[in-house]
């Protein structure tokens, strides 16, 4: 039930340790400016804490929310639950409040708000990624992979012009926003599966648009040329499935993470 905040450059003890959640912590969304952080537990309570002062700034019930994202401006947050819907929020201290309720498959594994706030992104572990209009909930696009495959992650391109898009079928995929064609496609990583999944888990920007990273299943990252679909770079040492990767704002960074056998957070020279 608390959430450890860490100083990388001193990693002697947590920065701060934040406790107003009663149960298990099941995900955590910080806004992009990290003046923000937003964790769920599983009794369908998410509390948002302010990240200088530890300060609780409000909590939010409704359902046990899976996937958090914070919208670039910090105004709007969104959630993914259990109870099958997707809910868009107000993020703002002074006037928070639910804004729109979807029904959604409990499968939904991963969300992202388009950088004008405008568009919803959702993967899914057993279908299509899926674009709503974040103010309607109408559908827009159906972004597939191969048939009856889950498409686990999304990422917007940080102009809010493309969408990438990656999941079972081990391929990545760029796509359109505006048709809603595939502009650039390559298999991503070697074949590798587990009980449970297979192929890519993970997808994300650099924060200028030019640089895509990817986590697979088979316990490497890698960096690639967002226009061309060439291989950049490659980061090895894990030795599980990498479950999620991310650039720091100022593309300097990648994190990734990995479990659950060898269970490891890395940090990278992008």
């Amino acid at each position: 039930g608390s959430v450890e905040i860490w100083d990388l450059s001193d990693t002697g003890r947590p920065q701060l340790v934040l406790r107003s959640l009663k149960q298990e912590v099941l995900e955590l969304g910080y806004s992009q400016d990290d003046r923000l952080l937003a964790a769920s537990d599983t009794s369908g309570k998410m509390a948002v804490w302010d990240t200088a002062t530890g300060e609780l700034r409000y909590v939010l019930a409704g359902h046990i929310a899976t996937a958090i994202d914070f919208s670039p401006d910090g105004q709007t947050l969104a959630t993914a639950g259990l109870d099958g819907t997707v809910r868009v929020w107000r993020a703002l201290p002074q006037e928070y409040g639910e804004l729109l309720t979807l029904p959604a498959d409990p499968a939904i594994s991963d969300l992202e708000l388009s950088p004008d706030n405008k568009l919803l992104a959702m993967g899914s572990v057993i279908g299509p990624a899926t674009i709503r209009d974040a103010n309607t909930g109408d559908l827009l696009l159906t972004l597939p992979g191969e048939p009856d495959s889950g498409v686990y992650s999304v990422a917007f391109r940080p102009d809010g012009t493309q969408i990438a898009t990656v999941g079972a079928d081990n391929v990545i995929r760029i796509w359109d926003l505006t048709s809603g064609e595939v502009l650039l496609s390559w298999t991503g990583h070697e074949e590798a599966r587990t009980p449970f999944v297979s192929g890519v888990l993970n997808v994300s920007y650099s924060p200028d648009g030019m640089r895509l990273a990817t986590a697979g299943v088979d316990g490497v990252a890698k960096v690639w040329d967002a226009s061309s679909g060439e291989e950049l770079l490659v980061l090895a040492g894990h030795t599980d499935r990498i479950h999620s990767i991310a650039y720091s704002p100022d593309g300097r960074y990648i994190a990734t993470s990995s479990g659950n056998v060898g269970a490891s957070i890395k940090v990278w020279d992008a």
